[in-house]
């Protein structure tokens, strides 16, 4: 009877253990809140409606953002060595056209030279003096090449602002999301994220309207964001670009314009 008693006991317990561990399959999943905003100057909000919304686990996360970065890499590096030659091209031009400006003007002084020691003060001799004034107005101008150049430079300057632009278009590229989620009108959302998943990076595309498509790009660890009263936000402050520790990859952030 005591045997019978200790071999109920311990089935009892068994039986306990074994229901309190749920297989990893029945583990409820992380349900995820979010809303899409942009926070405007004038400290208005504006929502963004049908914003996709995805889940990426961490390896294709990690593996999308460095084939993102390498590509946009790429366009900069190409764009900046395009403006360089353009350059090179341009001084290139201007020097050859001088040179070729220079030997008509000298053989032309050599002409008048000529036919003034002939006293010859024909047509032809006020026709060749006035193509060397022409040559010297146009010696003295810069034929817009010195604007050029500048216009040029700034623009090879200014590329590394619109890296986090490129590398936004070129995740959009290489990711392919198995399903999409849309915000609503409020531009809200909500989501399941298995746990089975580990951990996973939400990509949030948006774009809004206005005299040309702005599109916004948001990268981030679900991990490394703070929920705000159980509601995770995505705006200003973590879009990529921004300097913000949830972003995947913080690729460099525009400077303030000057």
């Amino acid at each position: 009877m005591k045997l019978i008693w200790q071999l109920l006991v311990v089935g009892i317990l068994a039986t306990g253990l074994i229901s309190c561990r749920k297989p990893r399959e029945d583990i409820s999943p992380t349900v995820v809140h979010g809303q899409v905003f942009l926070v405007l100057k004038s400290g208005n909000a504006v929502k963004l409606a049908l914003a996709s919304v995805n889940v990426l686990p961490e390896t294709e996360a990690l593996a999308a953002a460095d084939a993102a970065q390498k590509q946009a890499e790429q366009l900069q590096s190409g764009a900046q060595t395009d403006i360089s030659q353009e350059i090179s091209s341009l001084a290139g031009q201007l020097a050859a056209k001088r040179e070729a400006l220079r030997k008509r003007q000298q053989t032309l002084t050599l002409e008048v030279e000529a036919m003034k020691g002939k006293r010859d003060f024909s047509e032809a001799y006020s026709a060749k003096v006035a193509e060397i004034n022409s040559i010297n107005s146009e010696l003295a101008r810069n034929d817009g090449i010195k604007e050029k150049t500048e216009a040029l430079r700034k623009t090879q300057d200014g590329a590394p602002r619109s890296f986090s632009n490129e590398f936004a278009e070129a995740l959009l590229a290489v990711v392919k999301p198995a399903s999409v989620t849309r915000t609503n009108a409020d531009g809200e959302f909500t989501l399941q994220v298995s746990k089975k998943q580990g951990r996973v990076a939400l990509l949030v595309e948006a774009s809004r309207e206005l005299d040309h498509l702005e599109h916004f790009v948001w990268f981030v660890w679900l991990d490394q964001l703070t929920p705000d009263g159980g509601v995770y936000l995505f705006s200003n402050h973590n879009v990529v670009g921004s300097a913000n520790d949830a972003n995947v990859v913080n690729v460099p952030a525009a400077p303030p314009e000057t």
